[in-house]
């Protein structure tokens, strides 16, 4: 009996062993095989285009070197300070109007731009200079009441290029880049509020215009001699892929400081006629606006006496030189 019980278990087990085979013969590999590689293919070129077409074409839509001359700086009230509203004006359009690039890291297409970075980066240094100035000059004067101007000069003061994170602190996470310049300009913005409001008076004297100027001498002379060192120890290079780093930067600086002139000539217009430095001003204003419209296709950093090929620096470097030769005419007149 139990021999004939195991034939038949035998006998089950050899056709469900048949069937299985049956079946597994029926599945054609070959094909599945052929389907699972044509998807994986185009899983692969769709992955590849993806990001093919994702960082040109995504930084070409966040691209925007903005150097409109005609920027409402204006304010709402005589008693508001322009070149405070004009400082905000510059950090609202590079950290909400645009977005600020120089923090971004790889999962951002923006992260393959240099010359927008670089741009902004000199536009919010000419920021924190005349903050750092215009904070120093109304300390005395103000007391508490400046105490807004002195914050914004430091969340101006903070690094460009901080995304999330902090690795050279002992901190893991930090503020954002953008985030400190958005209390910065806030800052700024609760300033005028109060000039607005009559909380107290935002003093316009000589000596405050002349300390303005002298600031922003200081900071083109220092972007001047960073144009000059790079031309001097690149030109004789063949490709300087830096070159147009340090040009957009310079420009970003004559930009936000053309506009910084325009608004204090508009503060501290009576002052400059009563001095007779108006038309200086205006000439300055000219250069300033000039020298931040200069748009080359691709900027070279060619040798100075090369006959053929231009040296881009040199062009921002001659704006520069020419800006900070009548600040110092106009500085003079106030000593």
């Amino acid at each position: 009996m139990l021999k004939v019980y195991a034939k038949k278990f035998i006998t089950f087990c050899r056709k469900i062993f048949a069937d299985c085979i049956k079946f597994i013969k029926g599945i054609q590999f070959k094909k599945k095989i052929s389907e699972i590689n044509f998807s994986l293919k185009y899983m692969i070129y769709g992955i590849l285009l993806f990001f093919i077409l994702y960082y040109p074409v995504g930084a070409l839509i966040m691209q925007d070197i903005d150097t409109d001359a005609n920027a409402d700086i204006s304010v709402s009230s005589p008693m508001q300070s322009t070149v405070v509203n004009a400082m905000a004006y510059v950090v609202e359009k590079e950290t909400n109007a645009n977005v600020w690039t120089p923090n971004l890291p790889f999962l951002f297409p923006a992260y393959i731009l240099d010359n927008m970075p670089a741009f902004q980066i000199g536009e919010m240094e000419a920021v924190s200079a005349t903050s750092k100035a215009l904070a120093n000059t109304m300390a005395e004067k103000l007391g508490d009441n400046g105490k807004a101007l002195s914050d914004a000069a430091e969340y101006f003061s903070y690094a460009p290029d901080v995304w999330l994170f902090a690795f050279l602190s002992n901190k893991i996470f930090a503020p954002s880049s953008s985030t400190q310049y958005g209390k910065g300009k806030r800052a700024l913005v609760a300033f005028n509020q109060q000039l607005r409001e009559s909380v107290f008076v935002f003093p316009k004297v000589k000596e405050d215009l002349f300390n303005l100027l002298k600031s922003i001498e200081h900071d083109l002379s220092d972007s001047a001699e960073e144009v000059r060192a790079h031309i001097r120890e690149n030109s004789s290079s063949f490709f300087d892929n830096k070159a147009d780093d340090v040009f957009y930067k310079a420009k970003g600086k004559l930009y936000a400081y053309y506009l910084i002139v325009k608004a204090l000539s508009r503060d501290y217009k009576n002052i400059m006629t009563e001095v007779d430095i108006y038309q200086k001003v205006t000439l300055l204003l000219n250069l300033l606006e000039e020298g931040a419209e200069i748009s080359p296709l691709i900027v070279r950093n060619a040798q100075t006496d090369d006959s053929f090929a231009p040296n881009h620096l040199a062009y921002a470097d001659m704006y520069i030189y020419s800006a900070i030769d009548i600040l110092k005419d106009i500085v003079q007149k106030g000593e």
